[in-house]
């Protein structure tokens, strides 16, 4: 039996459904990306302690299971490999959260530690600093670039892997070996590397033809 298509089609069930699905009954599909997430995150020596990477793993459970698991429920995840995306992001919140009030408490305060995931979605523009600003823009045009390039290759845009892959790896800071992990996208590493090189390629190519286009 194909394990990662079998749970490619749960996952699919549970995003037309989210709702009512059995959202416990497919948790554990997440377990190998989690657990590759929170390694990455804490790098070495920090993941060679698997006590810590387990009361990690465990809390980002907590996370995705609470409030009936609103995250998984209420997200904007249209495919499996979105769905991926957002629980390594979660993962990679718990480590840093973990620190912060690892942090609070060896300065003696007992100042409040305000959730990654809470302040994600705030507006660009309570950020301080221009440069967060840009950054926020530049993001959305190449997401704008990323979409047409979609549309220009006849595809979806919520099931065009290019997207899925180049903001896991430039978005979320995933490694071509873990992207290749991911059930659904059926890419080993060295495929991931080749497709990154050529959306790449593509992006250039499409900023270059459109500047150009541009009135002087």
């Amino acid at each position: 039996m194909d394990t990662f298509a079998s749970h490619e089609r749960l996952l699919h069930q549970c995003l037309l459904n989210r709702q009512t699905a059995e959202w416990r009954a497919v948790i554990h599909v997440f377990h190998r990306a989690i657990a590759l997430s929170i390694i990455r995150a804490l790098g070495q020596p920090e993941a060679s302690d698997r006590d810590r990477v387990d009361e990690l793993i465990q809390d980002v459970y907590l996370r995705l299971c609470a409030d009936n698991y609103r995250i998984l429920r209420e997200s904007r995840a249209d495919r499996p490999a979105a769905l991926f995306a957002l629980v390594q992001a979660c993962a990679a919140t718990t480590v840093i959260d973990q620190r912060r009030a690892i942090s609070a408490k060896r300065r003696g305060g007992d100042n409040e530690i305000i959730s990654i995931e809470e302040t994600a979605g705030a507006n660009a523009m309570d950020c301080i600093g221009e440069e967060t600003i840009e950054r926020e823009s530049l993001i959305q045009e190449v997401e704008q670039a990323l979409k047409e390039l979609c549309r220009r290759a006849g595809k979806p845009i919520g099931e065009c892997r290019d997207r899925h892959i180049f903001w896991l790896h430039f978005g979320q800071g995933c490694t071509a070996k873990e992207i290749a992990s991911i059930p659904g996208l059926k890419l080993t590493a060295k495929g991931v590397e080749s497709a990154l090189h050529r959306i790449v390629g593509e992006l250039r190519t499409f900023f270059c033809q459109t500047r150009e286009g541009q009135p002087s």
